[in-house]
């Protein structure tokens, strides 16, 4: 039996489409994929470290991956785990033959000795959804959120030319008919500002609808001031117009996730967000009056530093207002590195708690009518890897211990 290479993660979609880069290089060595990690020669692990607790629980998967792989194995460890902490991770898993960052694609290469890696695109064939591609259309952000450390990881904006992607998208569609191409990276919404031509998200989307054969394209998350313009920050029509017209030709899922992270606008100032609650209010409204069947997702920071009770409760009239269609909902907590870790006055834990109770509550009597559903028990069923408790996105129970009483 030939070499065998097993690979893992627990990464976002963009990371896991990085990921495939290993899959390539091993194979091109003439490495089989393998599902029994006893049986690889080489075990690689892509690590998220979004947040404290995504630490360490990839701390705790390597830990166990090297606890089981065969004597004489190869342990690499890579991912945003390596890009954001790399002195704190060679330090907490010195059993790692190698520690690779994906920051820098050319680096990675080279290291690998395969240095035509840097120049592909990164796809990935999702394991749960045999229909969906993952396409990898830039790395890095352009962001400078406070609370977040994956730029720290994953460097500057760096875009794929239209050129390029187009011809992965249409090679994908020609080989998978039917199939949902899911446009991801860092910072999808900023695709093309690096590359000094004037191309744009929109332009990325026109394009990508554009081609030959049977299927559609996805943004799942897209951070909301790329639909906002000039000064006055007037929300983007043209961004909007391509979607509509994409939908209208079957050719984009009518589904955007548009992280709202607070309804205060004293908060969002101070995460760095580029937008107001009314901004967002006025994107959501504006989506909607052109495309009425367009569902929204969100996400939400509970308990900021500096976050008081008028702030929480802006934060619920807006979600109560705008009344996406699902939720992720974050109890705040520093992140080494962050700059938030610098703010203050920090919410204690128990506040941050019952303001989450608060809007658990909230989302679900949101959420259960719109998904036809009359129990939590069912609500939850809708959602993968979550209890009854909190059926939706969340690190309550990492923060709580899956208690809320």
């Amino acid at each position: 039996m030939g070499k065998q290479v097993y690979i893992a993660n627990n990464g976002c979609e963009s990371a896991r489409t990085d990921m495939s880069l290993f899959d390539m290089h091993f194979k091109s060595l003439g490495y089989k994929p393998t599902a029994e990690i006893t049986q690889a020669d080489v075990v690689v692990f892509g690590g998220c470290s979004f947040h404290e607790n995504a630490y360490q629980e990839s701390i705790g998967a390597i830990k166990s991956l090297d606890d089981k792989r065969k004597p004489g194995s190869t342990l690499i460890v890579s991912g945003c785990i390596v890009g954001i902490m790399p002195e704190r991770i060679k330090h907490d898993v010195p059993e790692a033959n190698y520690v690779l960052p994906l920051n820098d694609l050319p680096h990675l290469a080279k290291e690998l000795g395969n240095e035509s890696l840097a120049k592909v695109v990164p796809i990935f064939y999702d394991d749960d959804d045999a229909q969906t591609v993952h396409l990898k259309v830039e790395n890095g952000c352009a962001g400078k959120c406070t609370y977040c450390v994956i730029p720290n990881g994953r460097g500057n904006l760096r875009s794929y030319s239209l050129d390029s992607l187009a011809e992965a998208a249409q090679n994908i569609i020609n080989e998978k008919s039917g199939v949902t191409l899911d446009l991801v990276g860092e910072d999808v919404g900023a695709y093309g500002l690096d590359l000094r031509s004037g191309t744009n998200v929109s332009d990325l989307v026109r394009r990508l609808t554009k081609l030959d054969g049977d299927y559609k394209i996805k943004i799942n998350v897209i951070n909301p001031w790329y639909f906002l313009e000039g000064k006055n920050r007037d929300v983007r029509q043209d961004l909007i117009d391509t979607i509509s017209d994409a939908v209208d030709r079957n050719k984009f899922v009518p589904h955007l996730g548009l992280s709202m992270q607070s309804g205060s606008d004293k908060v969002l100032h101070a995460m760095k967000r580029l937008y107001t609650s009314a901004n967002y209010e006025s994107i959501i409204d504006a989506l909607r009056e052109r495309i009425p069947r367009m569902t929204f997702g969100t996400d939400v920071v509970i308990g900021f530093p500096t976050e008081t009770e008028d702030d929480f409760r802006q934060t619920y009239d807006l979600l109560s207002k705008i009344r996406h269609d699902y939720h992720g909902l974050w109890g705040y907590k520093d992140m080494p590195g962050a700059p938030s870790t610098l703010l203050n006055p920090k919410v204690p834990e128990s506040i941050i708690k019952k303001r989450m109770e608060v809007l658990f509550g909230l989302i679900h009597h949101i959420e259960m009518p719109k998904k036809g559903v009359s129990s939590l028990n069912e609500l939850r069923d809708l959602y993968a890897n979550t209890d009854a408790r909190f059926p939706m996105r969340t690190n309550a129970r990492q923060l709580f211990g899956g208690e809320t009483k």
